[in-house]
């Protein structure tokens, strides 16, 4: 392949949780790219060693946690201007204002997108002058709910059930009390970049008990579920950042239930006869795709349940009542709740519900930021030196980290590596939380996906993909394609 040069306004968006936010991003690339944009779509350790030699443009950042700061000033001075939409923003509680941001990291932002009415009201009582600042949007993660785009995922959740007939789905949310380097780990990670005091330190541990209570409660289910319903399986999608060796050791011995994290959470609802939670948003998730959902609730905090994703369920406190209710779905006995009045709630917490796709919302702003164009040529040179010394030294300090913090378990500072091409090559350890949360995505996965957006829509004919480094795409229009 010749040089290629693309000319225009960018935007840099960074990937941490594949599972969670590709599908999404990937969307919102083909809406900023019909626009006239070029994205570089990246996982965050890559973009980290690049950022120096990508064009300048806007940075748009999935969260701006006060621990942050001196690396958005220091982006900042390079060039990129700053927006975030926290990807943690739905469920708002009386921690987020404090972990999530700070009048500091908000400052540095031009503006600051919000799931919703309720996610910007939470802004506004901890920061009552951010009113230039926060723009109520919606997220592209709801864009990809609806109606419009639900077909994206009609032959993964076709497949799995004919791979799988009828499932029941536990979507797990214990990262903290099954985190997956240990709950000590979790401890000293919250600790050393959250907890600020001694009355935080006793609110977590409190916190993290009682996930603790209900993460063991949870499972306890594996055998009345297996043993009650021993025609369906019994599937256990556990959180990114758990340990999935305690859930499948757990169910070691049943041959109707398996543990498997496998790809987005949608098509895995989509397929489920039901869903079980317990506070996670994927039971919110399952209410907006109309599937049945429970939520099991053996224990109730005030203060420490998730409010949003339980009030959409059909709450059960007890293991007998859940397997009387699941009795009732499977009969095809009614599950009527009050959608409207569920509805109406959402509406206050999402704005996109329906309406502007929040794509569409948040590159009208963009555009109206008068991001200066920039070249970009493929392939991306950097100076060898600066590959061999300087990325290979970031990224064994950026592994020293990780193990510092707990997040890597398995380190593997031998497996950094630069290739031929000049591209950062990295042999992640098979045990390694950011290998779980991003175990890597490839060019046909993005090309894909973008090919279904198209032809789902109708829309999108004119963009381009190209592979800048491993794990680093852009996603740009063929109009803004120079080839040299």
């Amino acid at each position: 392949m010749g040089k290629i040069k693309i000319k225009c306004p960018w935007i840099i968006i960074p990937l941490e949780t594949k599972a969670r936010e590709l599908d999404a991003k990937i969307l919102f690339s083909c809406f900023a790219a019909e626009a006239g944009f070029g994205v570089v779509l990246s996982h965050y350790g890559i973009l980290a060693d690049l950022i120096d030699v990508l064009p300048r443009g806007i940075f748009f950042e999935k969260n701006i946690s006060p621990w942050r700061l001196e690396v958005i000033k220091n982006r900042r001075k390079l060039g990129y201007v700053y927006v975030c939409l926290d990807e943690e923003g739905l469920i708002c509680d009386h921690t987020f204002c404090k972990d999530r941001l700070s009048e500091e990291t908000l400052y540095q932002n031009a503006y600051y997108f919000t799931w919703g009415i309720d996610h910007a009201n939470c802004i506004f009582k901890a920061f009552p002058d951010a009113n230039n600042k926060v723009v109520i949007t919606g997220s592209p993660r709801v864009d990809l709910l609806r109606s419009e785009f639900r077909e994206y995922f009609s032959e993964k959740y076709d497949t799995l059930r004919r791979k799988y007939g009828k499932y029941i789905l536990i979507n797990s949310n214990f990262g903290g009390s099954n985190f997956l380097s240990g709950s000590n780990s979790y401890f000293n990670l919250q600790k050393k970049f959250y907890i600020k005091n001694a009355e935080e330190e006793r609110q977590f541990k409190q916190r993290l008990m009682y996930k603790k209570r209900l993460f063991k409660s949870f499972l306890e289910l594996i055998i009345p579920l297996s043993k009650s319903f021993p025609d369906y399986k019994i599937i256990i999608r556990p959180h990114p950042e758990e340990n999935h060796e305690t859930w499948e050791n757990a169910s070691a011995d049943y041959r109707n239930v398996e543990v498997i994290f496998d790809g987005s959470a949608t098509p895995w609802i989509l397929g489920a006869e039901v869903v079980i939670h317990n506070g996670c948003t994927t039971g919110l998730e399952a209410f907006l795709l109309g599937v049945p959902v429970v939520s099991y609730r053996p224990y109730v905090s005030e203060q420490f349940d998730e409010y949003l994703p339980n009030i959409v369920s059909r709450q059960v406190f007890n293991k007998d009542s859940l397997l009387e209710l699941l009795n009732k779905i499977f009969r095809k006995k009614t599950f009527k709740d009050n959608t409207y009045e569920f509805n109406e709630i959402i509406k206050n917490h999402i704005a996109n519900f329906e309406g502007p796709f929040s794509s569409e919302s948040i590159i009208n702003i963009m555009k109206k930021m008068n991001i200066e164009p920039q070249n970009l040529v493929l392939p991306l040179k950097v100076p060898l030196k600066k590959v061999t010394k300087d990325i290979k030294e970031k990224s064994i300090n950026f592994t020293k980290g990780l193990i510092k913090k707990g997040l890597l378990i398995e380190p593997n500072l031998t497996g950094l590596f630069v290739g031929r091409d000049r591209v950062l090559r990295w042999q992640q350890p098979a045990k390694s939380l950011v290998h779980q949360k991003f175990p890597g995505a490839t060019f046909d996965e993005i090309q894909i996906s973008i090919n279904k957006f198209s032809s789902i829509s109708g829309r999108f004919k004119n963009v381009k993909t190209f592979q800048i480094n491993n794990n680093c795409f852009c996603i740009t229009n063929d109009k803004k394609i120079i080839n040299e």
